[in-house]
This record gives structure tokens, sequence and C-alpha cells, in this order.
């Protein structure tokens, strides 16, 4: 855990320090209300909802080059009615590359990260916690509107282990005043394991810090 600790504060350390302005230089600290968890295998699946929170940011160290680190700390409590909490930890740092703005206000992006996932499950005093790291691929555009609001979507590929899969990512922006804003978006990941399936989903949102 204290590893963990580290990493993540050193990663938006690094991302909040180094910022410039631009459309992908931001600190988000935010609240994710629904966070789905789902677990199938040959016998069927189970899935419950819970809640959670995250802080994530994005700088750049060159005209087209950038920094991202998150971390993230989701809670399912009495998973699908049983008496066990599900924890789901991620932490996630990187860099990427955009193309640059052009009229049709759409740039693209590409991004490859290191990424740890911890899932730990709890009953009273008994705890069994999965911990699995590796990396993911990205690539996403974002969309720039003529007022304060942008979208922006990606796909991705995580490969944590001997655990991998398809992720997805659909959100909107919005700027309130200067350097001040807020988003909203959806991050859908499918993982394929030896003995089973496991399926994250997350709505997030959140204040976003402009720099």
């Amino acid at each position: 855990m204290m590893k963990r600790s580290l990493l993540a504060a050193s990663a938006l350390a690094l991302v909040a320090t180094s910022a410039q302005a631009g459309d992908f230089d931001y600190l988000d600290v935010y609240f994710v209300p629904s966070a789905d968890v789902e677990f199938s295998d040959s016998d069927g699946s189970v899935s419950d909802d819970g809640d959670g929170f995250g802080i994530k940011g994005k700088a750049h160290i060159a005209d087209t080059v950038t920094l991202h680190g998150e971390y993230q700390a989701t809670t399912v409590d009495d998973f699908s009615g049983s008496t066990v909490d599900v924890d789901v930890d991620q932490l996630r740092f990187g860099f990427g590359v955009h193309s640059q703005a052009n009229d049709s206000n759409v740039r693209f992006y590409g991004e490859v990260e290191y990424v740890d996932l911890e899932v730990e499950f709890a009953s009273g005093g008994f705890n069994v916690a999965g911990d699995a790291d590796g990396f993911g691929l990205r690539v996403g555009a974002l969309f720039l509107g003529e007022g304060p609001f942008s979208g922006y979507g990606s796909i991705g590929y995580l490969d944590v282990d001997d655990t991998d899969g398809l992720e997805f990512l659909v959100g909107l922006a919005a700027e309130f005043s200067e350097g001040l804003g807020g988003f909203i978006d959806y991050r859908s990941n499918s993982f394929e394991a030896d003995d089973g399936e496991i399926e994250l989903s997350d709505i997030r949102l959140g204040l976003r810090v402009l720099f």
C-alpha cells in the first residue's frame, strides 16, 4: 500500500507541477456515483453497484507530448446481497502525444501507461486481495466546441498480468470560468481471465482545474 501511495503522489505531483496552458492541461478531483462490478464464469454471473472517488490530471512536457496520472478507488458494500465488500483500486501513469489544433476543432491523441489494479474482498476480519500490474494503450479524440463545452472519447487495451481486455471511455467537459471547469464521463473495462470475466463500469463526475 505504501508503494502505491508513493507512486500515486509522485505521478500526480509531476502532472500538477509540469502544467502549461492548453487543452490537455488540467487536474481533476472527482466522485464516482456509480461503480458497477460484475464477475462471470461458467457457473453464471454476479454484479453490484457502488461508489468511490478519484484524482487525475494531464500536462504538457513538450508541444504535443503530455504526461498523465490517475488514482481511483471504488467500493461495493455487501456485494450482491452478501456480507462481502469489494474494493477496486486503480493507479495509472504514463505519457501521450496529440495532434495540433485544426480547423475542424478535433484533436487526436495516443497514450501508453503503466497500470496497477488491485481488487480486495473483505468480510468481517477476513480479507483477500489480488494485485496485478501491466500496461495500457489508448487512442482517442477531443472535440472542441465553439462555446464552453468539449467532448472526448477513446478506446484502449489493458494487459495486467494474466488478465487483459478492452476499455471504452466517452465524456463531456465544460469550462465554468477561467481556470475552472467540470466533467462527466463513462468508462467501461472488459477483462478476460483464465477463470472468467470481470466487467468494470464507472460514471465519474468532478471538478477540473485548468492550467
